[in-house]
């Protein structure tokens, strides 16, 4: 089933190189392994980066085994992917400018839209993550995923009504395509949706 979820992955990268482009393709993989290379590097400087990198449906993410981290150190780990995406926009943006590499301009935006796109609150994003993290440290962790989870869904919400309407006025169901899947992971990661390629 594993093979099943990692062909699905696969055939995603292939549909969206070959609609948006093989540059578009290489930007967002690029991105996505410094994102995940953001929070190897935490977890090793915690001492607990053992783990592997997991392809399935939703992309690329890093799967840790080892010891537990405390909440500060969780959240810390949770955030340094998005950091790296941030840190890597303003060094090829710094090497667009010096060598007048307009292509650097567009490798910048996609590690930022990616680093973003982590930090909404919706589970499993980093932002949902941060949150539950956050709140399990300030309360519990039953309350914390419950707020988190109605969170995501609110977010949710509002991100199917605003595609829905960017649908309508541009006839471009991207957007929509791409709050439709997110809503699958979501809901996946609620236990409520089976996964695809679940063992």
């Amino acid at each position: 089933m594993r093979l099943l979820s990692e062909l699905h992955f696969f055939c995603l990268l292939m549909t969206f190189g070959v609609l948006c482009g093989w540059e578009w393709l290489a930007a967002a993989l690029l991105a996505a392994v410094v994102h995940e290379g953001g929070h190897l590097l935490t977890l090793h400087l915690f001492g607990a980066g053992r783990g592997r990198l997991r392809v399935d449906g939703a992309g690329l993410n890093w799967e840790r085994r080892g010891k537990v981290l405390g909440y500060g150190a969780e959240l810390l780990t949770i955030l340094a992917g998005p950091a790296a995406n941030v840190l890597a926009a303003l060094l090829l943006a710094h090497i667009a400018a010096a060598s007048n590499w307009q292509g650097g301009y567009f490798f910048a935006g996609t590690q930022l839209v990616l680093g973003g796109f982590n930090l909404l609150p919706v589970l499993p994003l980093d932002g949902a993550q941060a949150l539950e993290t956050f709140l399990s440290w300030l309360i519990e962790p039953v309350t914390a995923w419950r707020i988190t989870a109605a969170v995501s869904l609110l977010t949710l919400g509002m991100l199917l009504a605003s595609s829905l309407w960017f649908l309508a006025l541009t006839g471009t169901g991207f957007l929509l395509m791409g709050a439709l899947g997110l809503l699958v992971l979501c809901l996946q990661e609620m236990g409520l949706v089976k996964r695809v390629g679940k063992e």
